[in-house]
């Protein structure tokens, strides 16, 4: 949600086949960005405490991965990537 600009594009594409099935979701457009701390927030293995701007994230990164998924990010200009797989 925060990544993606006004008058931006959202991808949304499949990854994997099955019970490994994942998905890749990329916001595209002038001004793209990460969000702020969002791949340190979406890492459980550095969450430490987890205040009230990382909850999603972290609750997220939980979700993914009772799953069975990893969410990972990739920004480049004007673009975020962001795949459970």
């Amino acid at each position: 949600q925060q990544a993606i600009p006004r008058g931006g594009e959202l991808t949304v594409d499949p990854v994997g086949e099955g019970d490994t099935m994942g998905f890749r979701i990329r916001a595209a457009g002038t001004n793209a960005r990460e969000p702020q701390n969002i791949a340190e927030q979406l890492n459980l293995a550095n969450a430490g405490s987890v205040s009230a701007h990382a909850a999603q994230p972290y609750y997220t990164a939980l979700l993914a991965e009772a799953c069975g998924l990893k969410v990972s990010l990739a920004a480049e200009p004007d673009a975020v990537t962001v795949t459970a797989a």
